[in-house]
């Protein structure tokens, strides 16, 4: 893909918006997968696409099919660009039409390149976000969060597995400065977020693993 790139072979022009179509074949079926791929459009500028289908194989593959309008092919080179990025694995891509595309991608052992890793007893100041706080953590007992002054955050916390299965999730509704909490075993990622709007910690957050 890149060489047809690079020497102008790769027209993924149209003459005229159409229906673009992309199949997904995920060879490891899980939520960590989904929200890759989900990601990755968004990052690319693809926003407004729609689920045509989802089906899980006799394998335990996910079959995904998207749609969107568009005048420009999605760009094969810059997707796969972006998750290598993941450590994602491309498997095989297929052209099966100028507006159709086929991608089998093992994500047995990609990671969350956007997340942030934080080893044990690390203190990381966040600042203002633009979207919830995405945590990497290994073998961490105790999550500490600290609130700047002036915000009014009203915690929501989301545990999950390195899957992205869920583990626990923590909601209060009530304004925090400071919160300290259990983080269940077997936790790899951790969301951290407001209840209502982020507006309410655009300050910041410190957040300390223990």
């Amino acid at each position: 893909f890149n060489e047809l790139q690079e020497n102008g072979l790769l027209n993924l022009h149209l003459d005229k918006p159409k229906d673009i179509t992309i199949e997904f074949k995920i060879l490891n079926k899980n939520f960590k997968a989904y929200k890759i791929l989900n990601d990755t459009m968004r990052a690319l500028g693809y926003r407004y696409f729609f689920t045509k289908s989802m089906n899980i194989s006799e394998k335990q593959e996910l079959l995904w099919k998207i749609v969107f309008k568009a005048e420009y092919m999605l760009d094969p080179v810059v997707l796969l660009r972006e998750l290598r990025l993941n450590n994602c694995k491309t498997i095989e891509v297929i052209n099966k039409d100028t507006n159709h595309w086929y991608y089998e991608i093992d994500f047995n052992n990609s990671i969350l390149y956007n997340s942030v890793k934080i080893e044990k007893n690390e203190k990381v100041k966040f600042n203002k976000p633009l979207r919830a706080f995405f945590l990497d953590v290994e073998n961490g007992k105790k999550l500490q969060i600290i609130s700047r002054k002036l915000n009014n955050w009203f915690p929501h916390i989301v545990f999950f597995d390195k899957n992205l299965k869920v583990l626990n999730i923590v909601k209060k509704n009530r304004i925090y400065h400071g919160l300290n909490i259990k983080i269940p075993a077997g936790t790899k990622y951790i969301k951290i977020t407001d209840m209502y709007n982020l507006i309410n910690i655009k300050r910041g957050l410190t957040v300390i693993v223990r």
